[in-house]
């Protein structure tokens, strides 16, 4: 589930409310259409971050840093480790995975993952798969250190090979409205 539909789904719980959320691709060919369309493009790439459990990101102005969002996880030593985040849109070339490598290693992240409206070429899959594996620390477990998901994967609910990434959104707290009828914090 994405962002908006969770907080919805938690806050409606257990009620007999019917909804509907629209906005949000509910297969291949409307993600294409959000991706596609002039004012739609960053609100897919927020879209995908998002549906994956990702944190999105845009910079502030000036030139596009290769950045689109961040994922997070930790090491069995507790370590934060960062997954770099970017989104295509459109056709894409394997420079994209260079690209995407090259932001890896300025970021010092541990990770990378290419979200992709199109399926990659054999040339792409060739490259991200060039640049080895990320081995999670004192662990048995190694992940790819850069990988390419395509919206098509997501519709399937193929999962990407990632490490627990669940602590990059979290869930906010309640609101119970106070006795002066007021909303409050839990």
């Amino acid at each position: 589930l994405v962002g908006s539909e969770m907080c919805i789904r938690d806050s409606f719980e257990g009620k007999k409310i019917k909804y509907e959320i629209k906005g949000i691709p509910k297969d291949v060919e409307s993600a294409r259409k959000m991706a596609e369309s002039r004012e739609g493009k960053f609100r897919f790439e927020q879209w995908f971050v998002t549906a994956l459990g990702g944190q999105p990101y845009k910079s502030s102005g000036g030139a596009d840093t290769g950045i689109d969002g961040f994922m997070y996880f930790k090491d069995i030593d507790n370590k934060s480790h960062t997954i770099i985040v970017s989104v295509k849109g459109g056709s894409y070339r394997p420079s994209a995975v260079r690209d995407l490598k090259g932001v890896v290693e300025r970021e010092n992240a541990s990770m990378g993952i290419l979200l992709a409206l199109e399926e990659p070429t054999a040339k792409a899959k060739s490259e991200a798969a060039s640049s080895g594996r990320f081995q999670m620390p004192r662990a048995q477990k190694s992940y790819p250190k850069i990988q390419i998901y395509s919206v098509s994967d997501f519709f399937k609910e193929k999962k990407p090979e990632l490490p627990d990434i669940s602590g990059t959104l979290r869930k906010a707290s309640p609101i119970k409205k106070a006795e002066n009828n007021l909303p409050g914090i839990d």
